[in-house]
C-alpha cells in the first residue's frame, strides 16, 4: 500500500511472543542474547521488532535438548508426570 508508515511492520514484545508462538519472556532472552535487535522508537516504553526479523528468529530450528533420564532413574513424581502425560520412556 502507498501510504504505509515505517512502523507498520514493527510488533511489541507481546506481539512478537504470539507470531512465533514463544512467550514474552523467551523474546527478551533472545534480545539480551543479541539473537533479536529492538528497533528504536519515540511512542512510550517497551521494545519494537521488526515482524521479519521476529519471523526469522521464529523459525530458526530449535537445537536438540538433553533426552529423559530413564524411568529407573527418576523420582516417583516424575514417573507420575510422565504417565500422566503419556510420554513413558523405558
Amino acid at each position: 500500500m502507498a501510504n504505509e508508515s515505517p512502523t507498520d511492520d514493527l510488533v511489541t514484545t507481546a506481539q512478537a511472543a504470539a507470531l512465533i508462538g514463544k512467550s514474552r519472556e523467551r523474546i527478551l532472552q533472545l534480545v539480551r542474547a543479541g539473537e533479536l535487535t529492538p528497533v528504536p522508537h519515540a511512542e512510550g516504553t517497551g521494545y519494537r521488532f521488526r515482524r521479519a526479523e521476529v519471523i526469522a528468529v521464529g523459525n530458526v530450528p530449535r537445537r536438540p535438548g538433553t533426552p529423559p533420564k530413564p524411568l529407573d532413574q527418576v523420582s516417583e513424581r516424575q514417573r507420575y508426570r510422565r504417565r500422566k502425560q503419556g510420554r513413558e520412556s523405558a
